[in-house]
């Protein structure tokens, strides 16, 4: 996640670990901030309420162009895909 430059398109894989609704300008939006061993992104899903099954502690991986908000690394209306943990 650290190595994602401004305008690249990534695929990131990692950890939810906090998951937000925010009525941002009239224009709701579902965030979640995800990380790995690299660094975390906030994924943000405008005009979404909720997203089945991401919560806190749970495997995703999503993909989309990385841009830059409030200082931080996010990726808007990301593809995403819930993960499950291998076992071993």
């Amino acid at each position: 996640m650290c190595d994602a430059s401004i305008g690249d398109v990534v695929e990131v894989s990692g950890t939810v670990h906090s998951v937000t609704l925010h009525p941002s300008g009239g224009v709701e939006s579902f965030e979640a901030d995800i990380s790995d061993e690299t660094g975390i992104v906030h994924l943000v899903w405008l005009g979404r309420r909720r997203l089945t099954g991401i919560v806190p502690s749970r495997q995703i991986s999503a993909r989309g162009r990385v841009a830059m908000r409030d200082g931080r690394k996010v990726i808007f209306n990301p593809e995403y895909e819930l993960t499950i943990p291998s076992v071993g």
